[in-house]
């Protein structure tokens, strides 16, 4: 970084354009790229946390329900010593009349048990002898499709076992007469031994209700597609990925981005999932981003404006001064820099221009006087190299002439031919010449004096 900035070749004003790039502009990017970052990532965070809140009131609704439920089937089953499986088992006959009689009964008992209890749809007895016995609804699936159900296999699997199941209805009426599409039913189910169904003609025992789980995610499902929130399009299914509950149609595209929450239902797990657009997980962002980046952009607006200031007003005048100070260097006094800058460059130009006016007029009065006088520096140089006077006696008839301290230099010139090996002595008349070129130079000529000894020797 030192010697990115500290290269003696380096101009004024790519010295400037380096640094402010280096310190201002880098470290501005640096700081917006990581903020941006940073918060794209915070924002993706919290999208997903409120879809998993939103996730938790489902799998805490839903586990309510099945608890309960649970354990109003077991009460059920077990109320008055049996008393409604032995209705229930009754009604295994093909006497019209007495089949009849028992499901008065049944009916009469089971809507004293279940009178609290409105989101039951259905109580359904299945027989060994393939007869059903429902009272509330009759259900209108086949009892051939129910019986090959992962629930109801389970449940004969573990007798006296409550286990759970769901009906996704698509349609209405579809499961019962009233059915509404969109419903979310819950099926539990349990098998008897002969400690509950002593007659042993009761296969399954089952309880259809319906639970708000279905409601709330359908609601939530229609906030989503209005815009009303972000936590996508919420959906249940089962471990294998066989959708359980879902209010929508078809597949998800891979734009969409899966948020799952397990719930332990009995011996499997289900899972409460949400598909949301990806580019919705980090809408807010973008929004919050638009007016980072639009800050961010008037404030290299006004570094730049800074910038071409700084330029105008102090860089460009400064690099102006150092040009004209470089040509009077070289012996050129007629300049003249136009004042441009902030007051004190401005005040530092004229100064600059009045001081070149200054020497031109010095170094004009100089020269007259060099010229009005008899003899000038050059011959009395040549008579001190020649010892025709001394020191002493330029001296007085020169005083100037040791106004200022001397160095006094010799050198050689030869003429190396082309193609020769030899060098010989440079003619005389070239020798005047290359005398005559040093004292054209107006840096030489301000400050120095020749003598020429031989055509191989100066002074």
């Amino acid at each position: 970084m030192k010697s990115y900035l500290n290269d003696k070749k380096l101009s004024l004003k790519t010295a400037y354009y380096r640094a402010f790039v280096l310190f201002i502009t880098a470290p501005l990017l640096l700081v917006l790229i990581l903020s941006l970052l940073l918060l794209n990532q915070q924002f993706k965070k919290q999208a997903i946390e409120n879809i998993m809140r939103a996730q938790d009131n489902i799998v805490t609704e839903l586990t309510s329900d099945i608890d309960t439920m649970s354990m109003r089937l077991s009460h059920l089953i077990y109320t008055n010593n049996n008393e409604i499986m032995g209705y229930a088992a009754g009604t295994d006959t093909d006497n019209v009349n007495l089949k009849y009689q028992y499901e008065q009964s049944l009916a009469q008992a089971g809507n004293l048990a279940l009178e609290p209890v409105k989101n039951i749809i259905s109580v359904g007895f299945y027989m060994k002898s393939g007869k059903e016995t429902y009272f509330k609804n009759q259900i209108l699936y086949p009892s051939e499709e129910t019986k090959t159900s992962a629930w109801y296999q389970t449940a004969l699997e573990n007798p006296n076992t409550v286990c759970v199941g769901a009906y996704n209805i698509k349609e209405a009426n579809d499961l019962y007469k009233g059915s509404q599409k969109d419903m979310l039913v819950l099926v539990f189910a349990l098998s008897p031994d002969v400690s509950t169904d002593r007659s042993q003609k009761i296969e399954m025992v089952t309880f259809y209700q319906i639970t708000g789980t279905g409601s709330s995610i359908k609601e939530y499902n229609q906030n989503y597609l209005k815009g009303q929130n972000k936590l996508g399009i919420m959906q249940i299914a089962d471990d294998k990925g066989e959708v359980i509950f879902s209010t929508f149609q078809g597949a998800f595209p891979e734009s969409y981005t899966c948020v799952k929450t397990p719930v332990l239902i009995n011996n499997n797990t289900w899972y409460v999932e949400s598909y949301i657009k990806t580019s919705e997980l980090t809408a807010d962002f973008w929004r919050v981003a638009w007016l980072i980046l639009i800050g961010a952009f008037l404030v290299f607006v006004m570094a730049g404006y800074y910038s071409r200031y700084f330029l105008r007003s102090i860089v460009v005048p400064v690099e102006d001064i150092s040009a004209g100070l470089k040509q009077v260097e070289e012996g050129n006094l007629d300049i003249h820099i136009t004042p441009q800058g902030q007051h004190e460059i401005r005040n530092m130009i004229h100064q600059f221009n009045a001081m070149a006016r200054r020497l031109q007029i010095l170094i004009g009065q100089y020269e007259e006087r060099i010229r009005n006088k008899e003899k000038n520096p050059a011959y009395y140089f040549s008579t001190l190299i020649k010892k025709e006077l001394t020191p002493s006696e330029v001296e007085q008839s020169f005083p100037e002439f040791f106004a200022d301290h001397y160095l006094l230099m010799g050198f050689y010139a030869e003429n190396s031919l082309s193609g020769q090996s030899v060098s010989v002595q440079i003619d005389p008349d070239n020798a005047q010449k290359l005398a005559a070129s040093f004292e054209h130079n107006p840096r030489f000529a301000s400050r120095c004096l020749i003598y020429m000894e031989s055509s191989a020797f100066f002074v």
